[in-house]
């Protein structure tokens, strides 16, 4: 009989035998709660911080910028609503840039935005799958503040554009993120990752912010 080969990495990765050993490790242990400060919790807080550590030297950045989440939906919806929230007093009504393909878990936060006053401009991308840095330009108006594009969208210019403009940039980038070594070479405020290109656990996924 044959073994069936998987190939869907694109989807998700399949579990390391390294990460399914320390997890059944884990398992083993009288874990109780993080947030408890008895027997029980102290452990398992200092198992999750040594994770934050571990993730945090892994994509150059400081520990305390890691926010553990469901997903990567989650992390965008983070991301995106903590952004508007943060900036409403300051904005009158708040304007997103986001490309013309971007994934439900960036449009729809954004269209319940919109009901509480956000504005969102759609910018296209080419036969190739580029944002055109030059429709980027042309989209910043006095009241954008996050653009928000998927990482493998980028274009180098893009950045160089939203930063002499004062726009904050959300690279969603769920797929790319583990490609860094430094994330504090990156304008960007917030990137939202996902362990779906790592062979992880599911469900586990590390937002920089």
């Amino acid at each position: 009989m044959n073994q069936p080969i998987y190939l869907d990495y694109n989807a998700t990765t399949l579990l390391s035998p390294l990460v399914k050993a320390e997890l059944v490790r884990l398992l083993q242990l009288d874990l109780g709660n993080p947030s408890s400060r008895h027997w029980a919790g102290v452990p398992a807080a200092e198992i999750v911080e040594l994770s934050r550590i571990r993730i945090a030297s892994l994509i150059g950045c400081d520990p305390t910028e890691i926010i553990f989440t469901s997903g990567g939906t989650e992390a965008n919806n983070h991301a995106i609503k903590g952004v508007f929230f943060a900036n409403k007093q300051q904005r009158k009504q708040p304007h997103f840039i986001i490309s013309s393909v971007e994934h439900p878990a960036v449009t729809e936060p954004l269209r319940f935005l919109k009901t509480l006053g956000a504005r969102a401009t759609r910018v296209p991308v080419d036969a190739y799958g580029f944002v055109d840095p030059i429709d980027v330009q042309r989209a910043i108006e006095p009241e954008t503040f996050p653009v928000v594009l998927q990482w493998v969208l980028r274009c180098p210019k893009w950045k160089i554009v939203c930063v002499k403009r004062s726009a904050c940039i959300s690279k969603e980038c769920v797929k790319t993120a583990w490609r860094f070594r430094s994330l504090h070479r990156s304008p960007s405020p917030s990137m939202p990752p996902s362990r779906i290109k790592l062979p992880t656990n599911k469900g586990v996924n590390p937002s920089p912010q």
